[in-house]
């Protein structure tokens, strides 16, 4: 499902449902707190309380970073 906010953004609503899954479990299997989680991957815990949560868009460029923080592969 695609999601329309403006002529320039497309937010794909299930890849980003999927990312908070993803970071969700990760944040569950490795992490003991969002605020540790928050410091190894290089965003503030706000910010990445409001990616959990929904409450702020979950980019490609946000993704690829986590996912370069914690050294796993692109896409994850």
């Amino acid at each position: 499902m695609t999601n329309k906010i403006n002529d320039e953004h497309v937010v794909d609503v299930d890849e980003q449902r999927l990312r908070r899954k993803n970071l969700k479990t990760i944040l569950d299997k490795y992490f003991f707190s969002i605020a540790s989680l928050a410091e190894k991957v290089n965003i503030s815990r706000g910010n990445l309380s409001n990616l959990l949560s929904g409450n702020r868009p979950f980019s490609s460029y946000t993704a690829n970073k986590i996912e370069a923080m914690l050294a796993l592969p692109l896409g994850y």
